[in-house]
């Protein structure tokens, strides 16, 4: 149904969720982190499994000059301070739940956060109950972590194979927004507003794809 379209639903889940648990002030920076984490995945036995995205090359970015936002103050940040610079936030947001995601500890850690509710609004003690270690530390391992990750080719180079066009996601497909020049796409005749569903018989519903 496409990243977009999953992002939204994960919001919905979530905010049924916490409704049910009496619990509608999960902070922002949680809020996002959930909705991005499942927007890109794939369904593996049943279970949805993250797989990097384009936020990844915001993080990656901010961490190798020191510019991510401490964790005890992103936490607490605001919707209205974390929207003044979504790209980051939200990278960073997606990249905390990635990181409890690959330790295998997400599960525990939302278990540690809804249980500790009353007292750990922005979730720092579940943090620090799930991985063991004071909250400054988590920050320092999950930095390190980062550094480890390749940032994702986003830009063509000379040379390299290209469609000519530019895409949105729609919600059975893409979107063609604009067709580039005398490429493929041109050449076979496609137009601006129409939708690519299949290609080769596969569904496709993001640039990735």
């Amino acid at each position: 149904i496409g990243s977009d379209m999953i992002h939204e639903f994960t919001h919905a889940l979530h905010h049924d969720d916490r409704s049910g648990r009496g619990q509608m002030d999960h902070p922002i920076w949680l809020t996002e982190g959930l909705a991005t984490l499942f927007e890109d995945s794939d369904l593996v036995d049943g279970r949805a499994v993250p797989r990097h995205n384009h936020r990844l090359n915001y993080v990656i970015s901010r961490v190798s000059v020191n510019l991510q936002g401490p964790w005890e103050k992103f936490i607490a940040l605001t919707q209205a301070d974390c929207l003044l610079w979504p790209n980051y936030s939200y990278g960073q947001a997606r990249y905390m739940m990635f990181y409890l995601n690959e330790k295998g500890q997400l599960s525990s850690w939302d278990r540690n956060y809804v249980g500790g509710y009353g007292s750990d609004t922005n979730g720092v003690s579940a943090w620090e109950k799930t991985l063991g270690k004071p909250v400054a530390e988590i920050e320092k391992d999950w930095c390190g972590w980062v550094q480890t990750l390749s940032e994702l080719p986003i830009r063509l180079k000379e040379g390299d194979p290209s469609l000519g066009l530019g895409l949105t996601p729609a919600a059975d497909g893409l979107t063609v927004r604009v067709v580039y020049g005398d490429g493929g796409a041109a050449k076979v005749g496609l137009k601006g507003n129409e939708v690519i569903t299949r290609v080769d018989g596969q569904r496709v519903t993001s640039g990735m794809d």
